[in-house]
């Protein structure tokens, strides 16, 4: 009889506990819920509203509306957003261009290859051959190869951040106008 009232006891401050835990939890995020605006309450709030991009200057463009009429401006061009910001539907300008396969042993350890092959997106430029811009960014990216570790490149967010020093790599290498190394063979062995 002790046994059941214990497991009785036991069992009802499970329940009272999961209880004031939902309670608080709903509480919680009815708070949230009314702290922030509905989005329907965010699009109407004002017609004649000025969009302006964040203080840090990489916003995507500042809207002027006035009634029906409105009008898009541009932001301000940087190196360094124009990079960042590389629209692959505007293709007039870019020549997709392979790079020698690299194959190179990494940092640690040492007996680890890796092979690499690929294409870089490179930007035309008056008098500069594609071949020459992706020359000279694959020898840099072979020198950054010889300093991974195995532990670098392991895995997808491993193979994501490697691509992405690649890519850094070649913009800073070509003064921007290699703009992506597009990996097509990865082989570590």
């Amino acid at each position: 009889m002790a046994d059941q009232e214990k497991s009785k006891s036991g069992t009802m401050q499970l329940v009272l506990g999961m209880a004031i835990v939902t309670i608080i939890g709903l509480g919680a995020g009815f708070g949230l819920s009314a702290m922030f605006p509905k989005p329907d309450a965010v699009a109407a709030a004002s017609p004649n509203s000025v969009a302006k991009p964040p203080a840090d200057g990489h916003g995507k463009a500042e809207v002027h509306a006035t009634g029906k009429d409105a009008k898009v401006d541009p932001p301000p061009e940087t190196p360094a957003a124009a990079a960042a910001d590389f629209n692959p539907a505007d293709l007039k300008d870019v020549v997709l261009t392979p790079f020698a396969p690299i194959t190179a042993n990494i940092a640690l350890p040492d007996t680890v290859w890796l092979r690499l092959e690929g294409s870089m997106a490179v930007k035309a430029k008056d008098g500069i051959k594609p071949a020459e811009v992706v020359q000279l960014a694959s020898s840099k990216m072979v020198a950054y190869v010889k300093t991974l570790k195995l532990t670098d490149i392991q895995g997808p967010v491993g193979f994501l951040a490697l691509n992405s020093d690649l890519n850094e790599i070649a913009r800073n290498a070509t003064d921007g106008q290699a703009r992506s190394v597009l990996i097509s063979g990865f082989i570590v062995e």
